[in-house]
């Protein structure tokens, strides 16, 4: 072969492998710089704009003292799932305009193409203007402090199967992580955990982190403390999940989350779990599924000042205590709901509603509100709280006791068919007082199978229905409350023992007062200007043993007091009735007694029985009525009407019934007639006796025919059957009266006794009762003393004094008035009390509750019980703070020590 040939040939071969040689140097260029292993600046490092892309081809390590810089617009690509260790010093500090890029190699990358970059505990970085996605863990800081994450782009890191996050805090503290965008990351955002503290979180975007696979959230906080978390906008977390979180933190105390926005995660804005101490407030919270702000056995946190809307729940406490809920705002979504939750404060929020289940002890204060539910709640206390457009209620407490409801307005609860301003449900010994309940579509107060509650000194007007309705409820007691323009005032229906007592019921449009049940009392209670005054009827229930006592009824359009279908057994006593259109009304009602009211210029009748019998009018003042004094029917007999006063009605009395007694023999007479009290009208007083055939000068107080030989001298009702045959010659002074039931009676005087002598006291039911008897604990060796009718030996109670409580017993079966007079106090009277039990009476011109009518002593501290005994049921009372002292009734009080009562007048 030619030489030349050959040479030619070879050098051929040689430009070719020089060209070839050229073409993988320059494509080494353009892909950049394989690393792994130990790299710092001097070994491997820096990475400089020249040696980039950065190719991880193995797991990368900054060793401590050593630092790595990164520079602006590097690109750092790993090719599998490798790490960056940070023992030393990473510094990547980009520019707005040249950032460095951390990212997969992968020809389609996704999340968990690479690691993470993991700070471990002697290293430290300084990452600006960085993004890093597509890792495991976008940056893992581990028992490291004083780091800074600022102005990066923390994007898609995670399994796309499980988990994985954008940034995960462990035991590290005093980090500054600030204006990062933390989006798109598997499960979490940020993860912080393991004691990591004083950290700040700020002004970061936390958004659309989350895997349908997990409970995913924006920001996750567990056992750490003193971190700020605030001005962040934490968004859209949980979208693809079951359920999503904002911001969850979990046994977690003293951390600070504040001026965030967060908006749209999937089921809850900001969570805590067994977290305390904590500052949740001024953020932002809108569009979540489930809760605003959630407290799960997370005791003494403040959550103050939160704008939350646009969701289901606002704010839900469980089995959290001691917390400050203040001034929050709710917008399109409802309030506050707390479960099991205790002693929590609930201050100025401006909510929908606040709602309490099987939670104890809390304030709820100042709040603005559409409604409050209390469900199995106790100790509560609901003040100053604006409640309004409730529906369908206002307040409601169901199985709830012991709470206190003061000085809150609710209004306008209800749509068009119902809405109550309070309406309590099984409920019992809670206290409503000083409320301002008005324009309610139904009901200001209704309550339903509750008990001993207190409703007191309230101001409720202008409701749809009724002020106050209580249903199937006993023992409660509705005490000076001002009710003024509803349809009714109270209504008592179904309902037992309840004392309705100095409330102020006027202008109502139907009736004042309205009571259907057993035993309850209306005492002191001012009722003008009403459709009707007071009603008690069997409708829908029986009425039997009512009392009503004290009250001034005047100026109603129907009748002052009404006994209607079949009502038995009832005491209507010592009412000041006037400008009525009639004054008392009896209809269909029996053995119920009428005793020492004034009833005055009614535009018809005084007193009207209608198909009524055996009923006893007694001692009461009729005059000036422009109709007939009384008026009683053809269907109403055996009524017995006497020591009446009947002074100048147009027509002093028509009876058309049979067998009505117009007076109580001799010598206790009938009634006094104003136009039968002058010998120009054939009254005259000059003689004595049953037959009024005995001369005696001064007269014995009833009429008789006078001079030459007297004799009776009726006063005729009708000239049938209807005639009082011992009217009196001056009018009757009103007398004290006590029902008294057949078997033992346990009373009191409560006038000043001048004659104390036990059988004059008594004078009024001589031949009546049969044994008398009262215990003194001053006489250790003999204390129980006793008086029975006939013994000739052996009694040693002799004397009566209105300090006395004492028992009397009746043989007879029926009511037995006991009548009797004494000088009013004019100053309190002292009673001593002694260590143990004390019999005593209760001589007060008012009926005071139980605090009160104990005046100078405290209960607890100089007596610790009270009890008395109700004839008609025959069982012992037990005085609780909501009872009132009773006038007429005897009390056994056990004292500690000796003290002296001074029973108010």
């Amino acid at each position: 072969m030619d030489k030349k040939l050959i040479s030619f040939g070879i050098a051929c071969l040689i430009v070719i492998a020089g060209f070839v040689g050229f073409i993988r140097f320059g494509t080494m260029d353009v892909q950049g710089t394989e690393v792994s292993g130990t790299v710092y600046d001097g070994s491997g490092g820096p990475w400089t704009l020249a040696g980039s892309p950065y190719f991880v081809v193995g797991d990368v390590t900054i060793p401590s003292g050593e630092t790595l810089t990164i520079d602006p617009g590097v690109d750092v690509k790993f090719n599998a799932s490798f790490s960056i260790f940070v023992d030393g010093n990473l510094n990547a500090i980009g520019t707005e305009t040249e950032r460095i890029n951390i990212t997969s190699n992968m020809p389609s990358p996704s999340n968990g193409d690479w690691e993470k970059i993991h700070i471990r505990s002697s290293g430290h970085v300084d990452i600006r203007y960085s993004d890093i996605r597509y890792g495991y863990i976008g940056l893992h800081i581990e028992s490291s402090s004083n780091n800074i994450i600022l102005n990066c782009n923390i994007t898609e890191n995670g399994d796309t199967l499980s988990t994985g996050f954008g940034i995960y805090l462990q035991s590290s503290s005093y980090n500054n992580i600030s204006n990062n965008n933390i989006w798109s990351n598997t499960e979490r955002g940020i993860y912080m955990i393991s004691s990591s503290s004083n950290n700040i979180i700020k002004n970061n975007n936390i958004s659309h982190n989350g895997n349908p696979a997990v409970e995913s959230c924006g920001l996750y906080m567990e056992s750490s403390m003193n971190n700020t978390i605030t001005d962040n906008n934490v968004t859209g977390n949980g979208e693809t999940s079951a359920v999503g979180f904002g911001i969850f933190i979990v046994s977690s105390t003293n951390n600070t989350v504040t001026n965030n926005r967060v908006l749209s995660n999937e089921g809850e804005g900001i969570r805590l779990i067994s977290s305390s101490y904590n500052n949740i407030s001024s953020n932002d919270i809108l569009s979540h599924d489930v809760y605003g702000i959630n407290l799960e056995s997370s005791p003494n946190n403040t959550v103050e000042n939160n704008d939350i809307s646009d969701g289901y729940y606002g704010i839900n406490l469980w089995a959290s205590e001691n917390n400050e809920i203040n001034e929050n705002n709710f917008f399109d979504i409802s309030g506050i709901y707390a479960t099991a939750s205790s002693n929590n404060n609930f201050l100025s929020n401006d909510a929908s509603d606040i709602s309490l289940y099987s939670s104890h002890n809390n304030t709820l204060l100042k709040n603005n509100l559409n409604s409050i539910l209390l469900d199995g709640s106790s100790k509560n206390n609901v003040t100053d709280n604006d409640v309004q457009m409730g529906d369908p209620y206002g307040i409601r407490v169901y199985s709830a006791s012991y709470n206190t409801f003061s000085n809150n307005n609710v209004s306008n609860a209800g749509d068009q068919h119902d809405g109550n301003g309070f309406w309590l449900v099984s409920a019992s010994d809670n206290i409503i007082r000083e409320n301002n309940i008005k324009s309610n579509k139904n009901s200001g107060i209704r309550t339903e199978s509750s008990f001993n509650n207190r409703i007191s000194n309230n101001n409720i007007t202008f409701n749809g229905q009724w002020g106050i309705l209580t249903i199937s409820s006993s023992y409660n007691v509705i005490e000076n409350n001002y009710l003024s323009n509803n349809m009714d005032g109270i209504w008592v229906s179904s309902s037992s023992y309840n004392t309705v007592v100095a409330n102020n019921v006027s202008s109502n449009l139907g009736k004042g007062i309205e009571v259907d049940g057993l035993s309850n009392k209306i005492m002191n209670n001012d009722v003008y200007l009403n459709g009707l005054g007071i009603k008690i009827s069997s409708f829908p229930s029986a009425s039997d043993f009512n009392y009503i006592a004290h009250n001034n009824i005047s100026f109603h359009s129907g009748r002052g007091i009404v006994l209607d279908s079949s009502t038995t057994n009832s005491t209507i006593l010592n009412n000041h009735l006037t400008n009525n259109y009639r004054g008392v009304s009896i209809s269909s009602s029996s053995d119920n007694v009428i005793c020492n009211n004034n009833i005055s210029s009614s535009d018809y009748s005084g007193v009207l029985l209608s198909s009524s019998v055996n009923n006893r009018i007694i001692g009461n003042t009729i005059f000036n009525n422009q109709g007939e004094g009384i008026y009683i029917d053809s269907s109403s007999s055996s009524n017995i009407i006497y020591h009446n006063n009947f002074i100048d009605n147009v027509d002093q009395a028509d009876d058309f019934g049979p067998d009505n007694v117009w007076d109580n023999g001799y010598p206790s007479g009938g009634n006094y007639w104003s136009n039968f009290d002058e010998p120009g009208e054939g009254a005259y007083d000059g003689y004595k006796g049953p037959n009024q055939d005995e001369f005696i000068a001064e007269g014995d107080g009833i009429v008789d025919q006078g001079p030459p030989v007297g004799g009776k001298n009726p006063y005729f009702i009708d000239f049938v059957d209807s005639q009082d045959y011992y009217p009196l010659i001056e009018p009757h002074s009103p007398m004290n009266p006590i029902i008294l039931k057949q078997g033992w009676n346990l009373i009191s005087l409560r006038l000043i006794q001048e004659e104390q002598t036990l059988t004059k006291v008594l004078k009024s039911i001589d031949g009546l009762y049969d044994a008398v008897q009262w215990y003194n604990i001053s006489d250790k060796s003999d204390p129980w003393k006793h008086h029975r009718v006939g013994k000739p030996f052996g009694n040693d109670l002799f004397e009566l004094t209105e300090t006395m409580g004492f028992w009397i017993h009746i043989p007879q079966s029926g009511d037995t008035i006991f009548l009797y007079n004494g000088t009013q106090h004019t100053e309190n009277q002292t009673i001593t009390l002694y260590p143990g039990w004390n019999v005593v009476g209760y001589p007060s011109l008012t009926s005071y509750n139980r605090t009160t009518g104990l005046s100078n002593l405290t209960f607890g501290t100089h007596v610790n019980a009270i009890w008395t005994y109700n004839a008609a049921t025959q069982k012992y009372k037990r005085l609780t703070e909501s009872d009132y002292f009773e006038i007429g009734k005897g009390y056994y009080i056990h004292a500690k020590s000796e003290c002296t009562w001074e029973v108010p007048l």
